[in-house]
């Protein structure tokens, strides 16, 4: 939400692709759909959506509002998100995520713990967008794809960060 012209200055400092870096208010679904536009946002046009390193800082519901409102018909939504403390299997880290995420909210002072989706909530969100998971990438697949070996993240379903593709039709 700060520094989008900083942003816009680094994109194209090291030759970025062409965007814009828009300021809006997500709990507000309207007026966001209504920046963007005058921004030159076509909600008649396929848009990609990249929800990265939001998810935790926005209720759920209030989200799903904000995406309910720039989804476009055959567009698609990369959505990062953090699995909750009962889904995350990686047994040599659970604890640390946990601990991270607790700390995170205290130091942040957020108003309410740090967002966090289960499995079964992106599959219901992406229904509810009138989408489909196309794919899902776990912590150990970026990893391998980043250095081509994996050295933190070992195990397929090691890690508590994820990130789904969904397509709207």
């Amino acid at each position: 939400m700060s520094q989008m012209d900083l942003k816009a200055d680094i994109n194209a400092a090291v030759g970025g692709p062409e965007m814009k870096f828009v300021t809006s208010n997500l709990a507000d679904a309207s007026a966001l759909a209504k920046t963007l536009q005058l921004h030159g946002w076509d909600p008649n046009r396929p848009t990609l959506v990249l929800a990265e390193g939001i998810t935790y800082y926005v209720p759920a519901a209030v989200f799903a509002q904000a995406l309910e409102a720039v989804r476009t018909n055959e567009g698609a939504l990369v959505l990062e998100y953090s699995l909750q403390d009962e889904e995350i299997t990686d047994v040599n880290h659970r604890d640390d995520y946990i601990e991270f995420f607790s700390d995170m909210t205290d130091l942040l002072k957020l108003p309410f713990p740090m967002v966090r989706y289960t499995t079964a909530y992106v599959q219901q969100l992406a229904k509810q967008l009138g989408g489909t998971v196309v794919k899902t990438l776990y912590e150990h697949h970026t990893e391998l794809e980043l250095k081509g070996y994996n050295d933190f993240f070992e195990a397929p379903d090691s890690g508590a960060i994820r990130v789904s593709l969904i397509s709207f039709q």
